[in-house]
């Protein structure tokens, strides 16, 4: 009973470990980076007092302490699709990620529009990643092969 016992505990512990799952994309991603991102969609709010909102775009790998690449602000956002070019180029890597669109705010604190956890090679194929929010477009990164 004791020996059950044990191997149901050990099974238990190894159950409850997260893994990142990967995928195998429809193209080798190995030297592929985003290059911009296109905002699609974002949700009618009046962002600021009676003004459109200042969209930036935050990116990292998942669980980072730093947000790793910022794109430029663009300031009274009133149509999309909007083009946001990153600071840097990012290397995607098959592993989960993280974004945050913001409305920044110069007084107060920034409103998070999206913020989505998500793997880049899941859904990567011919140079566009599309990011989903509850089963809506909102984003797409381009990428290029380099």
């Amino acid at each position: 009973m004791k020996k059950l016992i044990y191997f149901l505990t050990i099974m238990l512990i190894f159950s409850s470990c997260e893994e990142t799952e990967t995928y195998e994309p429809k193209e080798n991603l190995n030297n592929a980076y985003i290059e911009s991102v296109i905002i699609i969609n974002f949700p009618p709010y009046y962002w600021d007092t009676g003004s459109s909102p200042d969209l930036q775009l935050k990116l990292s790998i998942e669980n980072s302490s730093d947000w790793t690449y910022i794109s430029e602000l663009r300031e009274e956002v009133e149509e999309v699709p909007i083009t946001l070019r990153l600071s840097d180029r990012a290397k995607i890597s098959n592993e989960d990620w993280e974004l945050e669109l913001i409305d920044k705010d110069n007084l107060n604190a920034d409103d998070i529009i999206y913020r989505i956890i998500f793997n880049p090679f899941k859904n990567a194929d011919n140079g566009k990643i599309p990011i989903y929010n509850n089963g809506l477009l909102v984003l797409e990164f381009n990428y290029i092969i380099s």
